[in-house]
């Protein structure tokens, strides 16, 4: 009797969850005019923070969705997103009516778990070979999913112990993920006193390279070139974050002043280069400001673009890419070679944990939904 009763209190808690979830989505996934341009564009984006999804062009700011968004992916088909729903990270997919950049419907969560603080809840998504590509921070693992099922097809663990164990908790904080032809890029917020560039082959082989300042995120590949946003830059200066690309510090006559910024979010079209900038603030006073865009064209700065939210996340073009040029055929030597010029040696080498949940039967990473909150 006493099970049923535990039982049934389970069943009317997660029932309280789910209709919670229907009317947040209902009320969240709202597009509103924000701000007007015309604004000095050539390309549109999205942009996540914890003021909801952004649309960014030349006519100006639109809001998609006022649920706070930490990571963003499209296809042609479909938007995906990471996001805060109660203390629930989850990852949605609402369906995209082409040339309609503000239309979303039918939003469903395909995957949840409890996120016991802010660190924790989910960064980053990409999408690349054919997959949605998560970063899930709070189990320190990378997700794969299926875009057109929803089903979570797999589970990567980067990290394991001296005894080959998987990392599961919040150790390294891995907040972005993206996939480049038969291997993986991510990024760890710490590794040691640094941060942690990764590479996942396809035998899931991990290799690592230490960059010196904690706190790195937002790996992109060019053909011929890589990116990533070194978020905080050095903690004891008096400068900010920066944008480190192959050649070595972006635009330094910018980034290396004080006050400084905080970098997150890359998107590039043609000569046009938008670096996202988060309010630069102590942790109880991060939301207590404005974000910007940091729009550069021909590699000179040109303009900063204010935003209508504190924190800038991640940033992707309306045709799902970050950068213009087919990385796709890259080959993972030229990718490690240009790590190791610029960062040196690798500093971790071992086989990742990887669970194939298409495999199993039980054992999937956090709830499944089917259940649309249209």
């Amino acid at each position: 009797m006493r099970g049923f009763v535990e039982q049934l209190k389970s069943n009317i808690k997660q029932l309280k969850h789910d209709v919670g979830c229907r009317l947040a989505l209902r009320r969240g996934i709202r597009p509103k005019s924000v701000r007007d341009g015309p604004l000095p564009l050539e390309f549109d984006f999205y942009v996540s923070s914890e003021k909801g999804l952004f649309h960014v062009d030349s006519n100006g700011i639109r809001r998609l969705s006022s649920i706070p968004m930490y990571g963003v992916a499209l296809t042609e088909d479909h938007v995906f997103m990471a996001g805060q729903i109660h203390k629930r990270s989850v990852v949605l997919r609402g369906d995209r009516r082409r040339n309609e950049p503000l239309e979303m419907r039918n939003p469903t969560i395909l995957y949840e778990t409890m996120a016991q603080g802010y660190n924790e809840r989910i960064h980053q998504i990409n999408h690349g070979m054919e997959s949605i590509w998560v970063a899930n921070t709070g189990r320190n693992s990378i997700l794969q999913i299926d875009p057109a099922s929803g089903e979570v097809t797999r589970e990567i663990w980067p990290f394991t112990d001296d005894f080959s164990q998987k990392i599961i908790a919040d150790q390294n904080h891995i907040n972005s993920v993206h996939a480049y032809g038969d291997f993986i890029v991510f990024t760890a917020y710490t590794a040691g006193d640094g941060s942690l560039i990764g590479v996942i082959d396809a035998d899931m082989n991990v290799t690592g390279f230490r960059h010196e300042n904690m706190g790195i995120r937002d790996i992109y590949l060019e053909p011929d070139n890589f990116y990533f946003c070194d978020t905080f830059g050095n903690r004891d200066s008096e400068f900010g974050g920066s944008l480190i690309t192959r050649n070595g510090p972006y635009a330094p006559e910018i980034f290396q002043k004080p006050p400084g910024y905080i970098t997150r979010g890359i998107a590039k079209s043609g000569n046009q280069l938008v670096i996202g900038h988060s309010h630069k603030g102590t942790r109880s006073q991060r939301f207590k400001g404005n974000g910007s865009l940091l729009l550069f064209i021909e590699d000179e700065f040109h303009s900063e673009i204010q935003m209508p939210c504190a924190q800038i996340y991640q940033m992707v073009r309306s045709d799902g890419l970050n950068f213009d040029g087919s990385t796709q055929s890259m080959k993972l030597s030229e990718v490690i070679g240009m790590f190791t010029e610029h960062l040196g040696s690798p500093i971790y080498s071992k086989p990742a944990d990887c669970m194939d949940y298409r495999q199993v039967s039980k054992g999937s990473p956090g709830r499944l939904w089917r259940m649309p909150y249209g």
